[in-house]
């Protein structure tokens, strides 16, 4: 077995960040699936009394809330704190992704070698630029939908009107705008099981710690015999 090393990989700032991003998309997925069926959750009572529609939508949002300010600080610290900056990794350029198949054709087959990194390999790199990608794609389309309920008369509708109505330009129509940003909670879904299953499967294989990185900062490493 390798000699491992323990490393500093994540600080206080990124975990919150992180755990704040992964319950805000529970709670959107869960919320965001009923505003799309809402009849798979049936409540009792006459519909005059019962607010479950508008009790999920203010979720959503809130949540959403939560999820777009951890985001903004994430991706603010990705490029310029002294500390976080990886962003590197996230750049599909041509080292990354040599690097990103030989790490992806170890994890596959346990055969060959693998990329020693410390933060993020390049792997998971691609990932998270496919996370990020999706994101931005699911605030867009959020807040266009969200704002078609308010007065344009308004100033901050017109705002978040400025910053969205180019999406109408991809999508022709709201149907369509509403049918892409609940495939895009699909995707975050399935990336979301990926990105999972692969932390699990590199912490049991490799026994490098990256499940309690996630709680308390620290991962192993192979030494890198010199």
């Amino acid at each position: 077995m390798a000699q491992k090393e323990l490393v500093y990989v994540y600080t206080n700032t990124m975990r919150i960040i992180h755990w704040v991003v992964f319950f805000a998309i529970i709670v959107m997925s869960v919320t965001g699936y009923y505003i799309f069926n809402p009849f798979f959750w049936g409540s009792p009572g006459e519909a005059v009394n019962v607010f479950t529609m508008a009790n999920m939508r203010f979720l959503h949002f809130l949540s959403a809330i939560f999820f777009d300010v951890a985001l903004m600080i994430g991706v603010y610290l990705i490029f310029f704190s002294t500390y976080h900056a990886h962003w590197t990794r996230l750049i599909p350029s041509p080292k990354n992704i040599k690097e990103g198949w030989i790490n992806f054709k170890y994890y596959w087959r346990l055969k060959g070698e693998s990329i020693n990194c410390r933060w993020v390999d390049p792997v998971d790199g691609f990932m998270f630029l496919l996370f990020h990608l999706l994101f931005l794609h699911q605030v867009v389309t959020g807040f266009a939908l969200y704002v078609t309920a308010y007065l344009t008369s308004w100033w901050w509708p017109n705002l978040i009107h400025l910053g969205t109505n180019w999406i109408y330009w991809i999508y022709s129509d709201l149907q369509g705008i509403r049918f892409w940003h609940h495939l895009g909670l699909w995707c975050m879904i399935t990336l979301f099981i990926l990105h999972v299953y692969l932390q699990v499967w590199k912490t049991i294989k490799l026994q490098n710690s990256n499940i309690a990185s996630i709680f308390g900062g620290y991962r192993y490493r192979d030494v890198v015999k010199k």
